[in-house]
């Protein structure tokens, strides 16, 4: 009898410790820790996913369709190049924010706050831990991180000025420390840091299967767009610091954004497509030939659109389908040219439609 209890002793122990340790386990059933992310290159490659995920691909601001009740994505274009032309988008959000709706406004401003500290907070994580990161692409994933840090604040600083700089890991649970608004100055120096910094870790060129991930010339145009774009004179002797520069820096910034386009071209790999041919045909196929290559060395970085054909693919997008009329086989022409635009090319006479003597004609273009 004692040696039957003590052999059902031992078999219920094993069971009683099993049991405690899947009640008192910390480590969620829907999630993956970071010890295990951080050493392995497949799982960091889903890691840094959301980065180009977020990113702004030039087509997608979404504008709500009541009648399917879905969110469709689509990119409200309005400047001096294109307009857009579809009446139903100016009865969603997309117009209430034409119209100056405050509530909209503030919807979309909140979205999009979201969405970019979102990402700095994944990238801030990552950084934290890059002492822990897989040897194999541990420096270009330390480029994309300080690329995509520069880049998230780029955004922020266009649409808010200064925002809270945050460059570590913050939880408000742990450590409610509350961040001060950077000063715009602080902000175009941060932002200039990161984009060099990336660019120090950064293939000048991508091998064929790293197509799409930012480059050298990208981080350095990068920062020279920062620069370039603080040089607005509405940026110039501002009263409020996050706001813009307390006094005029707009031709330092010139200056700056200049010399590092200079060294996105000093790199060699970027230049200008050349048109074979001389006759009219010629010269047609190869303007139209630039804009259906993909990767081409004109471009610095593209975002990968899928190549399926389908538009409403994950990967793909919709503005041949949006911009073309019913009569080319498309939905709708939801955007139009501008004269403005019309009037920057050049008519077969080699004559601009402004110029004396170009022969233009409005009744018969």
């Amino acid at each position: 009898m004692k040696i039957a209890k003590y052999i059902f002793a031992l078999l219920v122990l094993p069971v009683t410790l099993v049991s405690c340790d899947s009640i008192f386990r910390d480590r969620p059933n829907d999630k993956l820790s970071g010890e295990s992310i951080w050493d392995n290159d497949r799982l960091l490659d889903e890691y840094v996913l959301p980065w180009y995920r977020n990113m702004d691909n030039g087509f997608s601001t979404y504008v709500t369709t009541i009648m399917k009740g879905l969110g469709y994505e689509y990119e409200p274009w309005y400047g001096d190049q294109l307009t857009v032309g579809r009446r139903d988008w100016y009865q969603g959000d997309y117009g209430n924010i034409l119209k100056s709706s405050q509530q909209d406004i503030t919807t979309r401003g909140r979205t999009e706050w979201f969405k970019f500290y979102t990402q700095i907070s994944s990238i801030n994580t990552l950084l934290k831990n890059e002492n822990n990161l897989s040897t194999t692409n541990r420096q270009r994933l330390l480029g994309e991180a300080h690329f995509f840090r520069a880049y998230y604040y780029y955004l922020l600083l266009r649409m808010y000025g200064g925002v809270l700089l945050i460059k570590e890991p913050y939880n408000p649970l742990v450590n409610p420390v509350k961040f001060p608004r950077a000063s715009y100055e602080e902000m175009v120096r941060f932002i200039a840091d990161e984009a060099e910094l990336a660019a120090s870790l950064l293939a000048v060129e991508n091998t064929p299967d790293n197509v799409g991930r930012p480059t050298r010339g990208a981080a350095l145009m990068l920062k020279g767009k920062t620069f370039f774009w603080a040089a607005g004179d509405h940026f110039q002797n501002c009263e409020k610091e996050y706001l813009g520069f307390p006094d005029n820096r707009s031709e330092e910034m010139l200056d700056s954004a200049a010399r590092n386009y200079d060294r996105v071209m000093n790199l060699g790999v970027y230049r200008l497509v050349q048109i074979a041919g001389s006759s009219k045909d010629e010269v047609v196929a190869g303007y139209r030939n630039i804009f259906l290559t993909k990767n081409s060395e004109e471009s610095i970085w593209e975002v990968q659109h899928a190549d399926d054909g389908n538009f409403d693919s994950a990967n793909g997008h919709k503005l041949d389908r949006d911009a073309s009329a019913p009569s080319f086989g498309a939905t709708t022409a939801a955007y139009n040219p501008t004269q403005n635009h019309v009037d920057e090319y050049r008519m077969a006479n080699g004559k601009l439609i402004t110029d004396a003597g170009s022969g233009y004609d409005k009744a018969n273009p």
